[in-house]
């Protein structure tokens, strides 16, 4: 009688502690479960992003932010908006736009329509991006036929992947300017390059190109599809990277988030594709 009760006891004491073990191993299952990082190396390098072109946005936006100093973060948040109140500033100033191609240089093409778009999203006029608001009888400007807060150019050409199809060279010169065997030699270059608007030229960008550039992305999730810059002002971000071989983080993140809305006088602008880093957009 005392060995029978005694092996129930331990035979109750043996499941008990089996169903605890089991309890335990189920929730160290749990807790061990990989995060989408642990998937993918520890580190976003110039020898494995093609690894990362596929990954989730959650893991391109950790690496995004890895790839900063404290420094560089806090630069980039003020920069970027730096520029919020004024996004409901009424259009003002647009003369001719131009854009880049290496066989024609900067050109206007009359076959592409600018449009002033309202903060809803409706159009309130269009016309050519090679129109002149200047009077030639008196050399002053006409005002705008209609107000908005944006910019939006029409045509088929002008969608994410003009100049960007997948054999373009943008994200090699990319990585040639990264490297360093082949600095960027104008301003267009590392707008076009700096594809998440934080003003600095790394691997998150050349990511995000190829992502484009594969139809992953349909739009750059961090940037403008086109940005329009005017030419005094893109002349003088030129000239600095003419004498010093660089553009600086705060010049190249707020230009890259420059609104359409805050010239006070008719200025012709440049056109900027983003990604579009050789030259390659056709607009016709």
């Amino acid at each position: 009688m005392f060995f029978s009760k005694l092996f129930n006891q331990t035979l109750l004491l043996a499941l008990v502690l089996g169903l605890s073990l089991s309890a335990c191993n189920k929730e160290e299952l749990v807790e061990v479960s990989p995060s989408p990082q642990q998937e993918y190396p520890a580190q976003l390098t110039i020898d494995n992003w093609e690894q990362f072109v596929t990954a989730p946005s959650e893991v391109l936006a950790y690496h995004a932010q890895n790839l900063l100093s404290e420094e560089q973060r806090q630069i980039a948040a003020e920069a970027q908006t730096s520029f919020v109140d004024q996004d409901d500033q009424v259009l003002s100033g647009l003369q001719r736009v131009r854009a880049f191609n290496t066989a024609f240089g900067w050109a206007t093409f009359p076959n592409l329509r600018i449009s002033v778009v309202n903060s809803s999203g409706g159009v309130t006029c269009s016309f050519p991006s090679s129109f002149n608001f200047m009077d030639p009888n008196n050399g002053e400007n006409y005002p705008l036929p209609c107000s908005g807060p944006r910019l939006r150019m029409e045509g088929p050409t002008v969608n994410v992947l003009n100049g960007l199809l997948p054999l373009a060279p943008d994200v090699d010169v990319t990585i040639a300017h990264i490297l360093g065997t082949v600095p960027f030699t104008n301003a267009r270059q590392y707008l076009a390059a700096d594809a998440n608007r934080d003003g600095i030229i790394n691997i998150i960008d050349v990511v995000a190109i190829r992502r484009v550039q594969l139809g992953l992305d349909s739009t750059f999730p961090s940037s403008r599809n086109l940005l329009f810059i005017p030419e005094a002002d893109y002349n003088e971000l030129n000239a600095i990277v003419s004498s010093t071989g660089t553009l600086s983080q705060p010049l190249l993140v707020a230009y890259g988030n420059y609104p359409d809305t805050v010239s006070s006088q008719l200025t012709d602008r440049r056109m900027i594709k983003t990604g579009d880093v050789d030259g390659s957009i056709t607009i016709i």
